[in-house]
């Protein structure tokens, strides 16, 4: 017991397919891990589309407010010359990475948000 025969006839022990299995697994985790566990670093390059805004994209770097809101501060004013918006107020993030944008799920990110910035509008 605990010996297995793989399809080349090969003996291989229980626990080392185990092992293997897992180092398998860690290593798709560790690839796929969502972007939204980690906190998006001040000054990260960002774009954002926003309802208010239009269906455009809007590029911009993180920031947090006085009030300890994340905040996208946008490179060109937006519609209703806006500079900045909330992460609340966002429906869809990328952060630039080297190969292109990578997309950010929000919504994980503003559930860690202070209450006051949750529920804030925009303005």
């Amino acid at each position: 017991m605990g010996k297995y025969c793989d399809r080349r006839g090969v003996t291989v022990h229980a626990s080392a397919r185990a092992f293997v299995a897992a180092l398998i697994v860690v290593a798709i985790a560790l690839h796929v891990a969502p972007l939204a566990a980690q906190a998006l670093a001040k000054g990260a390059q960002v774009r954002v589309q926003v309802p208010d805004f239009g269906a455009d994209w809007h590029d911009g770097a993180i920031g947090v407010s006085p009030n300890g809101c994340t905040m996208v501060y946008l490179r060109k004013k937006a519609l209703g010359n806006y500079d900045s918006v909330a992460l609340a107020g966002v429906v869809r993030l990328q952060k630039s990475r080297d190969s292109g944008w990578l997309d950010v799920p929000v919504k994980p990110l503003v559930a860690k948000e202070p209450k006051p910035c949750r529920e804030g509008s925009n303005d």
